[in-house]
């Protein structure tokens, strides 16, 4: 049964990685060919560790770790090791037959083609990447453009993240309803302030099936 904070909802706006994509693999690929590329010994647990680190901090957990390490040679983000999280397209294919539903994601240009790829394009009625569009989370501008192309007031659309500060709180400001993924990097972040409790929060994103149908 719908949980009574989502009664109004006719529309649900996902983030990508980390929510609907799991980047785990390609966080593990990254540290892997950063020590590589800089010939380094160092422990591969103890990078991801600094990587929590940083995200617990909400700040960019590859950026931290680097500093940290004061690690001088990045390497870029390989997204070939993305994964749909297990159960992702039968959620999405019953939540189709209540909801309209859309992705808005921080993402470099060709967001679409990925995503196809994945498999995941058929369930969306509205896709928004970043490079492609111009908007960058947390601008609530990127969040009030979904809105506005599905014609819908915030109290109507539900946002779906694992990010606190840019899913959550830009959500939040202009009144939309939000559930926190505490899934990937990010699930050990802690809300700095009311502007940053979600409606709801969930352990996995499956689980948002129990709060929705």
């Amino acid at each position: 049964m719908r949980h009574p904070e989502f009664q109004k909802t006719k529309a649900i706006l996902f983030d990508a990685g980390s929510t609907l994509i799991t980047e785990i693999p390609c966080y593990k690929k990254r540290i892997k060919d950063t020590l590589k590329e800089n010939h380094l010994t160092l422990s591969e647990d103890t990078f991801f560790a600094l990587i929590l680190e940083g995200a617990k901090l909400q700040q960019n957990p590859y950026d931290y770790a680097m500093k940290k390490l004061a690690i001088p040679k990045r390497v870029p983000w390989d997204f070939s090791s993305e994964q749909v999280y297990p159960g992702v397209p039968d959620l999405l294919k019953e939540l189709q037959a209540h909801y309209r539903l859309g992705m808005l994601a921080n993402q470099p240009p060709q967001f679409l083609p990925r995503i196809e790829k994945l498999g995941l394009v058929s369930y969306f009625d509205l896709i928004l990447g970043s490079d492609d569009i111009g908007l960058k989370k947390p601008d609530p501008a990127f969040f009030q453009l979904a809105l506005d192309q599905f014609g819908l007031s915030p109290q109507e659309v539900l946002m779906v993240g694992d990010r606190l500060e840019n899913d959550i709180r830009p959500a939040k400001s202009l009144g939309m309803k939000t559930i926190w993924v505490k899934q990937g990097v990010s699930r050990v972040e802690s809300p700095l302030g009311e502007d940053e409790m979600p409606t709801a929060s969930v352990g996995e994103i499956t689980e948002i099936a129990s709060l929705l149908l």
